[in-house]
């Protein structure tokens, strides 16, 4: 069914935040803003909530909200996961109003990032499109490397700092599994690559080679053992309020790479991913 709820889910906390952004060239504003900064960052992500949850009764009676331009759906597979990430949001935005002591960002880029960081997850959550979720990847490490340096203590650049470099080395493999399956496909569309996996059934190999990229990838930025390395690093440098923010990460990027993996699965069950490795060996 068309709708542009996914669509407005993610433009709520992309608005607010950049209305946040522009604030910030405006030094004589500062004052004023400090005094609303925490309830706007709990307007966005309660807003967001409140847009989410309006879809709740579509998809519990089998409606699909799609927005096809975009390759924006919510379903059954991932509603659960939409509200997580905007309920778990909320909550620690309501913790930020008494914890929140003001870090490395001013308050306005505070409020872009986190807001934006929102916005990443939810696009994680949302995306059918293969180049979609990449960039979404993308975008979801660059701000978590920046929210990690938000702290005040000694250790938050050198956490950040490792987290960029293992998360990058990751998103290369997100990148090729990627242009392997645009290459064999010639599309993007994961609906349409379900609908002709004749390209993949021919290049078996080439496809067990994207999903394992996909694994490696989506599995560094997740702390999945042995890409883990960053892990012992960022939380303890991290502030407890992004830490809690955090803990909606792992909801988008398990979900994101069930999304990618799922797919393929259909295509080739593992029986016979289990007769090529067999044949490798």
């Amino acid at each position: 069914m068309y709708s542009l709820l996914p669509l407005l889910l993610l433009i709520a906390p992309s608005f607010i935040g950049t209305l946040c952004l522009f604030m910030h060239p405006f030094w004589f504003l500062e004052p004023f803003f400090r005094k609303i900064e925490k309830i706007i960052l709990l307007f966005g992500t309660g807003l967001t909530l409140f847009l989410a949850s309006l879809m709740i009764p579509n998809i519990l009676v089998g409606h699909t909200l799609e927005t096809p331009m975009l390759s924006l759906q919510v379903d059954l597979t991932n509603i659960a996961g939409v509200i997580g990430v905007t309920i778990i949001f909320f909550l620690v935005s309501i913790y930020n109003v008494k914890a929140e002591k003001g870090g490395r960002l001013k308050p306005c880029l505070y409020n872009f990032f986190v807001l934006f960081f929102l916005f990443c997850m939810l696009g994680l959550l949302l995306s059918y499109d293969l180049f979609g979720i990449f960039l979404f990847v993308e975008l979801t490490i660059g701000v978590s490397i920046i929210l990690v340096a938000h702290a005040p203590g000694k250790l938050s650049p050198e956490a950040a700092f490792k987290y960029l470099i293992i998360t990058a080395i990751s998103a290369l493999f997100v990148l090729l599994g990627v242009l392997i399956v645009f290459m064999l496909t010639h599309t993007s569309n994961i609906f349409a690559i379900m609908g002709n996996p004749g390209p993949l059934i021919k290049n078996s190999r080439l496809l067990l080679l994207a999903v394992a990229c996909f694994i490696v990838g989506i599995g560094a930025d997740i702390g999945l053992v042995p890409f883990h390395g960053w892990v012992p690093d960022v939380f303890p440098a991290s502030t407890p309020i992004i830490n809690g923010f955090f803990c909606a990460e792992p909801i988008a990027f398990i979900l994101a790479l069930y999304k990618l993996v799922y797919p393929f699965y259909t295509i080739y069950p593992s029986n016979i991913i289990f007769y090529w490795w067999q044949e490798w060996d």
